[in-house]
């Protein structure tokens, strides 16, 4: 994996008017995303002919004053959350992480853009430069073509993996890779549109849900209009499949499929397959916060087991999983969990959560949850054990940092000195994806070569 590369969230909007601050509605939209990154956020938008581009390290908060708020009214905007995903990179400036914060602007041309993804081989392309967004950026600073001629030329060029937006002429540009395998969604009111990574944002600023970015779609936004300037012929759709199992807010839907849905019917196939004969009157199922919960639930339902939210995450605590190193990411773990003696205490304790990567948090977790003197501790993951990095812009790193090609199952349950650990398999996500065609390289290896060799 490269050193510096993103999985993030976007978010924008284009109106004809602005009786409501799209300042407020982008700050409200990017806290929609938050989970998607916290390490930085921005918000851009041209005012006049001057460029604003603000940005700041940390979660998503205020970040123009009143005054500033009156003296700007913009009515084309875009917002960027981002983290880093490699993990290697240690040390790392507050500087430097700022710097590398979006929105970005091409040099020669009155364009800003938010990017989201991962574009594998483009550091081979331009070896210099440390950052995909900034790659894209230099991909698209050609004189010789018009902007809009620019990005047709890049969606043919590259096939993945990425989610762009752009601000060009008080107009927004969306544009999907090929094969679809990051979210972009549209939304829409009486005042204009907006879009958004994930579709549950929509509900939180005012806007209905209208349609998804299609798989190679170029998309030209007006606060009257959207105009599809653009499309490639579909390749095969590989949505990523962590997206639904970890990443996407619950409420959010993808290809026809809410991620409820998905998450509840993992659950239910990981009870199917479960060979563990629970007594009712004593095991308590417990769904991991967050992603684990819905699952979780439909597991106790599906065995007629009982249901206690005994583990509970601290108010305060982010994804630990988006944490740029494992030193803070141990600290951030300890922190991170309160427990409900009541669910614990001579209990036979199941645990439903969705994935295990480095391992650090089941580590940590179990090491507390046995102080509270539980009789079993099970765990139940319902995705396929995570054996290979991922190179398309999620923070799943290399194989030897992955807790899985370091232990087979039976030295794995006594690494974390838990009772059982049972997995689904890639035909069980599949399955409960309504069979969906996914990516599911972080499973089994087998990548996309194109887009690892275009």
């Amino acid at each position: 994996m490269s050193e510096i590369n993103t999985e993030c969230g976007i978010f924008g909007c284009v109106v004809k008017n602005t009786a409501q601050s799209l300042l407020d509605i982008t700050i409200t939209g990017l806290k929609s995303i938050q989970h998607r990154g916290h390490e930085s956020f921005g918000i851009g938008f041209y005012d006049k002919k001057e460029t604003i581009i603000s940005k700041k390290l940390g979660f998503v908060q205020e970040i123009f004053t009143s005054e500033q708020k009156n003296k700007y009214n913009p009515k084309v905007i875009i917002g960027h959350v981002r983290y880093s995903t490699s993990g290697k990179q240690k040390n790392i400036s507050d500087e430097t992480l700022l710097k590398y914060a979006q929105p970005l602007c091409l040099d020669q041309h009155d364009v800003m853009l938010a990017f989201n993804g991962n574009i594998p081989i483009m550091k081979k392309v331009y070896p210099d430069i440390d950052l995909d967004s900034k790659c894209i950026v230099k991909f698209l600073e050609v004189d010789s073509f018009t902007f809009i001629e620019r990005l047709i030329h890049f969606q043919k060029m590259i096939p993945g993996v990425y989610c762009i937006a752009a601000i060009y002429n008080d107009n927004i540009y969306l544009m999907r890779d090929r094969y679809g395998i990051r979210p972009l969604c549209i939304g829409q009111n009486e005042n204009g549109f907006c879009f958004s990574s994930e579709s549950q944002t929509f509900d939180k600023i005012g806007f209905k849900f209208l349609r998804e970015v299609n798989a190679g779609e170029i998309v030209k936004i007006t606060p009257t209009k959207i105009k599809t300037i653009f499309s490639y012929q579909p390749s095969s759709l590989q949505f990523c499949s962590f997206e639904y199992i970890y990443f996407l807010d619950p409420e959010s839907t993808v290809d026809n499929l809410p991620v409820s849905n998905f998450r509840i019917n993992s659950g239910i196939c990981m009870a199917e397959k479960d060979t563990n004969r629970f007594d009712t009157r004593n095991t308590i199922v417990c769904g991991c916060p967050q992603s684990g919960i819905l699952p979780g639930v439909a597991y106790s339902h599906y065995l007629g087991l009982k249901y206690m939210q005994c583990i509970s995450k601290n108010s305060n605590s982010g994804r630990t999983f988006i944490l740029p190193d494992t030193k803070s990411r141990q600290e951030a773990l300890r922190k991170k969990y309160n427990l409900l003696r009541e669910g614990i205490e001579d209990k036979v304790l199941v645990i439903v959560d969705d994935s295990i990567v480095r391992g650090n948090t089941f580590y940590i977790l179990i090491e507390q949850i046995w102080k509270l003197k539980p009789k079993e501790i099970h765990l139940r993951i319902v995705s396929p054990p995570v054996r290979h990095p991922c190179y398309f812009g999620i923070d799943i790193p290399d194989r030897e940092e992955l807790i899985i090609n370091k232990y087979d199952i039976n030295e794995l349950t006594q690494y974390f000195n838990v009772n059982s650990i049972k997995y689904l398999e890639i035909d069980d996500i599949v399955k409960s994806a309504k069979n969906r065609t996914m990516c599911t390289s972080c499973f089994s290896g087998k990548y996309n070569e194109k887009l690892l060799e275009w």
